[in-house]
């Protein structure tokens, strides 16, 4: 694997805790600059995001994104790791040739939120696939507004 890519344009709340992690650890991320397909999934310019492997952070990389081989039989080793990455649950994949990303990433992008379409004659609606939908209900139900499942 030459490059990992992350990201998901649904949940841009959810690739931002990633993206975060990664930054706080000095890991070189740079902005997906056009539409690729790697391992049968779409990442889109402006929702994703290109690790390249070859880096000083390389073996942190590695264990954040690589897959944990299987183990076989019955016994665990204590020092087996598993991979960040899927834990986030953000669609990724390794790609093995280098995708050349656009500029570096050295700030998280701020945080953005909006109402699409206008004033609700009765209700608005929260995609729940959002990492932070659940923020968002506890906000609303704090200021005292009904919400409905």
């Amino acid at each position: 694997v030459k490059s990992f890519v992350f990201g998901d344009a649904h949940d841009p709340a959810l690739t931002r805790r990633l993206l975060e992690l990664l930054l706080l650890h000095r890991v070189e991320v740079r902005a997906l600059d056009r539409a690729v397909t790697v391992d049968g999934q779409r990442f889109d310019a402006g929702s994703a995001y290109v690790v390249p492997v070859q880096q000083a952070q390389f073996r942190l990389v590695h264990s954040i994104f690589a897959e944990t081989p299987p183990i076989k039989g019955d016994v665990f080793y204590g020092s087996t790791s598993y991979a960040i990455a899927p834990a986030y649950g953000v669609a990724f994949a390794g790609s093995r040739s280098r995708i050349e990303g656009g500029a570096r990433v050295t700030a998280l992008p701020a945080a953005q939120g909006a109402v699409l379409g206008s004033q609700a004659g009765f209700a608005y609606a929260i995609d729940w696939r959002d990492y932070n939908a659940g923020r968002a209900l506890a906000a609303l139900q704090g200021k005292g507004v009904s919400a409905r499942a």
